[in-house]
């Protein structure tokens, strides 16, 4: 007989990302978004370059936010704000009157029209300048599309009775204690102003269907990926990776979880001729393929009693379980932790008519967790490697603070009796790893 080897597992979260001083919070985006966003409107005028750039340095300065990666974000925009080209074009019926408008490259040119009259980003962007917003992790972000998806959903028919019915339900008080209803009224504000239309009054333009306002939902969600993606891709992976990280580079795993869009730590972590697969558990940022190919998942999480799963359908395709099917994800983290399991287990191998017993190790797999917070939203992924008796984990701390915020987390996904049982063994098989 021979066993199947023990694995040794790298999860990979945000984290990992900012601790090479990356700028991939949510509210590093909306600042880039604000200021490339700006090179489009920004006025044509002698000094405009200079005034521009200067307004970005103040902006990252005064907000605590003037990193190395700020400022060669810094360097970039700036530079794509001196090569814009100017268009004067008639307005359409009118030829006394010329409208303006700046291109610079195909790439931010898209990143652009992505973003621009996207409910999504409008809104995120309302809640933060407005500081309405629970956070700047994505995590944050991604609970602000589900308080709006989580009240828009009910079983009307027509977008009037959807947002008579949102707009009650936002004021109950299950909603009132931990939610604000000021964000409901953002919200509508902001697709009333898109729409060029009154949607919470009785001028309901009748040709805005239930069907079509969920749509461009759907479609603007899309559409902040793809945008997020150009972020990453054409800015993000460019800055410079000065030095790595010892404990990720000291060792080499089997197998990578990344629930990261980067590419990373196969640019600067994987070593030649390595034999470690990665998995992208939410897609992967790809600069050269078709926007339909895009395979990031952005989403939110169930939020319906199990008996409203199979009833209430109509905004199912915000969630992420939805996404990674439509989108063909990687699931090969599902096959690895069948090897967790299987690790050590005996298979007999008959040679010449004696069987053959082989001992390779004791069926063990160790874990080791960099810069994933352990958010029950990862539940359904996480818990098939926390809570095996075939798994000794290691999660990386950033500090005792956070080392407190991940423990509480893991009861979550997992529960006390499993944490007292590894964490009580000798050696143990929970170990935190606190970093400062």
């Amino acid at each position: 007989m021979k066993s199947i080897m023990s694995k040794k597992i790298l999860i990979l979260g945000n984290g990992f990302d900012l601790a090479h001083g990356l700028p991939t919070k949510y509210s590093d985006f909306l600042g880039f978004a604000e200021w490339a966003m700006k090179i489009y409107t920004y006025a044509d005028q002698p000094g405009a370059e200079m005034e521009y750039a200067d307004s970005l340095f103040f902006k990252w300065s005064v907000s605590n936010s003037a990193t190395p990666a700020h400022n060669f974000l810094r360097e970039k925009l700036t530079a794509l704000f001196k090569s814009r080209v100017v268009n004067v074009k008639p307005v359409s019926g009118n030829l006394l009157t010329n409208v303006t408008s700046f291109s610079v490259n195909d790439r931010l040119d898209l990143f652009h029209d992505y973003l621009e009259k996207n409910i999504w980003y409008e809104y995120i962007k309302a809640l933060y300048v407005k500081e309405k917003t629970r956070g700047e992790n994505w995590i944050d972000f991604e609970s602000e599309i589900s308080y709006i998806i989580e009240i828009l959903d009910n079983t009307h028919t027509s977008l009037k009775d959807t947002v008579y019915d949102a707009q009650e339900r936002c004021k109950s008080y299950e909603y009132k204690v931990v939610r604000s209803i000021e964000k409901t009224e953002i919200f509508f504000q902001i697709c009333t102003n898109i729409f060029n239309d009154n949607i919470t009054g009785t001028g309901l333009n009748k040709n805005l269907s239930l069907r079509s306002f969920r749509k461009k939902l759907y479609d603007d969600l899309e559409r902040l990926i793809l945008a997020f993606e150009i972020y990453l891709t054409d800015f993000v992976e460019d800055i410079p990776i000065k030095e790595k990280l010892s404990v990720i580079d000291d060792f080499s795993p089997d197998f990578v979880i990344s629930f990261n869009y980067t590419k990373i730590y196969e640019k600067h972590y994987m070593r030649q001729n390595s034999n470690t697969e990665i998995c992208h558990i939410h897609g992967v940022c790809d600069k050269n393929r078709k926007p339909e190919e895009n395979n990031m998942v952005l989403g939110i999480d169930e939020y319906l009693a199990v008996d409203k799963r199979s009833e209430n359908v109509d905004f199912c395709i915000f969630k992420k379980f939805v996404q990674r099917i439509r989108k063909h994800n990687d699931v090969a983290y599902a096959v690895w932790s069948n090897y967790v399991e299987k690790a050590g287990e005996l298979i007999a191998v008959r040679t010449d008519g004696d069987k053959q017993i082989y001992k390779v190790d004791d069926g063990i797999s160790d874990i080791y967790v960099y810069g994933h917070s352990l958010d029950v939203t990862d539940k359904d992924i996480l818990k098939r490697f926390l809570i095996s008796n075939r798994t000794r984990i290691y999660i990386y701390a950033r500090d005792k603070a956070s080392e407190g915020e991940l423990i509480a987390n893991l009861i979550r996904i997992t529960d006390e009796e499993t944490i007292i049982r590894k964490s009580t063994t000798n050696p143990p098989m929970i170990q935190f790893i606190v970093l400062s």
